[in-house]
Parts: structure tokens; sequence; C-alpha cells
């Protein structure tokens, strides 16, 4: 169901990440995110991270600013992260290193890799990666 976020000022936030800020602070249940084709930074998406400790599903496909950093910066925030899709960004194998070790109940990830990220996640803790 829709989720009405209501401000009490008379200057409601104009820009995406500001908006998005202020919705999951509202929402400390959300499970499900999907910020497709958005212009937002890690650093932004580390404020919404700390707003939404049960998210389970994250979609950040065609985020295009977002890369290592991000995930480094999000570890202590969703530990409960079980499908993750981070097609198109610029995350590499040390970002794609740091999923292994630090999300336990990642299962599912969706990523725009290569044979080496495939081969290091169908190897390991039975999570399934597509691209």
């Amino acid at each position: 169901s829709p989720v009405f976020v209501r401000r009490k000022t008379r200057n409601p936030p104009t820009d995406l990440s500001e908006i998005l800020i202020e919705i999951t602070r509202s929402c400390r249940e959300l499970t499900t995110l999907i910020l497709d084709h958005n212009v937002v930074h890690a650093e932004q998406v580390t404020a919404i991270a700390s707003s939404c400790p049960k998210l389970e599903h994250l979609s950040v496909n065609y985020c295009v600013a977002l890369d290592d950093q991000f995930i480094e910066d999000t570890i202590p925030h969703w530990q409960s992260l079980k499908t993750l899709d981070i097609r198109h960004t610029y995350i590499d194998q040390e970002g794609i290193m740091m999923l292994m070790q630090h999300y336990p109940n990642l299962t599912v990830l969706h990523h725009g890799g290569n044979w080496i990220s495939d081969f290091i996640f169908r190897s390991s803790r039975g999570i399934t990666a597509s691209y």
C-alpha cells in the first residue's frame, strides 16, 4: 500500500535525495527499495540506509554514481539484506568481495559483472548471481 509522508514545514524538499531520506525516516519498516535510474550518491544512500534497518531488497540498477564506497558505507546498516541489484554501477571486484564478507543474508545479487565476479559468487555460500 502507498505510504504518505507529511512534513511539518513550509519548504518541502525538492531534491530527490532529500525526498528519499524524508520518506525513509518515516518508514522504518521498509523492506524493499527500488532506486533504479536515479542520480543518488553513496552518502545519500547511506543516510537512507541508517533509517531502514529492515531493508531486505534493494535495487540501484543504473545508479551510475555508486561505487565501492556505497558498499563500504552501508555495511553497518543492512545486515538483513537478501537481494541486491547493482547492475550498471561502478561497484567492482573489491565491492563484490565486501558484499560476500559482510552481508550474511545476501542470497541474490544482480550485477553487470564479468566472469570473475560470477565465479566468485557461484562458488561461495550458494549465492545466486545474475547479470
